[in-house]
């Protein structure tokens, strides 16, 4: 929880936007996101129109299709780019600990 709130504090509208929709496409088995911008603003705690201009600048740079309130992620990793470098630390950082369990990497 503390390390969310710092990302939020520290990181700019689109990241947070990012992560949340990659943290919840982690729990889902599709592409498919069906949330409102009210929702997401409440989500981030932000003004709905901060997250209609997220959206907007995600959809024109072909990441996501945006179509009131369905999100399809279109381009995961660019996405994972943009949410931020900590997520992606942290994701690498679970796999690679892991594989150091299961003597996966020969060590």
């Amino acid at each position: 929880m503390p390390q969310t709130a710092a990302c939020n504090r520290h990181h700019t509208i689109d990241q947070q936007l990012c992560r949340l929709m990659l943290l919840t496409l982690d729990r889902l088995r599709s592409d498919e996101l069906i949330m409102t911008q009210a929702l997401i603003a409440n989500m981030l705690r932000v003004r709905r129109e901060s997250v209609t201009e997220a959206l907007g600048r995600l959809d024109k740079a072909g990441l996501i299709n945006y179509r009131r309130g369905q999100i399809t992620a279109l381009a995961r990793e660019p996405l994972e780019l943009r949410a931020s470098v900590t997520r992606w630390l942290k994701r690498n950082t679970i796999a690679c600990c892991r594989q150091l369990s299961r003597g996966a990497l020969g060590w």
